[in-house]
């Protein structure tokens, strides 16, 4: 399988979801795990058509540039804050121009999850509940890494 960067096919991504289709790529990194790991499961976007909601996952581009595939946990007036499953700080003040597509279905392992199923519901649920124990475990990790200087 051929790796491309999603920059050097954005425009062809944009109209493929303009015309109302889908787009599905393998995402690679390890922000989502343990929902979607990266160079193994695929995700399949849609262009949003409506407001977002919370535990929506989202692809969207950073006004770095960077293309970042995270959850929404929380709305704040007109922008989103997002997390990925796998991280504990989230990134807040994304606007609604820079989400490119909302994932409609992710493929783990062969087995489809539509993102109206009971399962991704609860699983989105459970991650976005526990990202403060997370960030607990996270900090508490660093602390004892440089008491015992461990690297």
């Amino acid at each position: 399988m051929k790796k491309t960067r999603l920059i050097d096919i954005l425009p062809e991504i944009n109209k493929v979801l303009d015309q109302g289709d889908t787009f599905s790529f393998m995402p690679n990194g390890i922000s989502m795990l343990p929902t979607i790991v990266g160079g193994r499961d695929t995700v399949t976007v849609n262009k949003p058509t409506d407001k977002l909601k919370k535990f929506d996952i989202i692809l969207y581009r950073r006004k770095s540039g960077q293309f970042v595939l995270h959850r929404i946990i929380d709305l704040d007036g007109e922008t989103y804050i997002l997390c990925g499953d796998n991280e504990v700080y989230p990134e807040k003040n994304v606007e609604h121009n820079q989400i490119i597509g909302v994932v409609t279905r992710y493929t783990r392992k062969g087995k489809i999850i539509e993102a109206d199923s009971k399962k991704f519901i609860s699983d989105a649920k459970k991650r976005v509940n526990s990202r403060p124990y997370r960030q607990f475990v996270f900090r508490a990790k660093n602390k004892l890494k440089r008491v015992f200087k461990i690297k």
